[in-house]
């Protein structure tokens, strides 16, 4: 429950309701790595390795769609 909860607290953070789904997937995942390696620094890495995947997306993306396909699909990504 408190995962799940954080997980939500995460996403509504991101101020983008159109992205709440795959921003609560991350913030599970995020989550879940934060209590199965018990530090915060693991989770704040991936934290940054996704936005830098999505920066270099951007850089040669086309319109917001494209991006909002990607983000969608990066927990997915991670998770392998």
């Amino acid at each position: 429950q408190g995962l799940a909860t954080s997980a939500a607290l995460f996403a509504v953070f991101h101020l983008s309701l159109a992205r709440f789904l795959p921003t609560f997937g991350l913030g599970l995942l995020l989550g879940a790595t934060r209590l199965a390696s018990g530090t915060l620094w693991l989770p704040i890495a991936l934290h940054a390795l996704h936005n830098g995947f999505l920066v270099a997306l951007s850089l040669g993306a086309e319109p917001e769609a494209e991006l909002a396909r990607w983000q969608a699909l990066s927990p997915l990504l991670i998770l392998g």
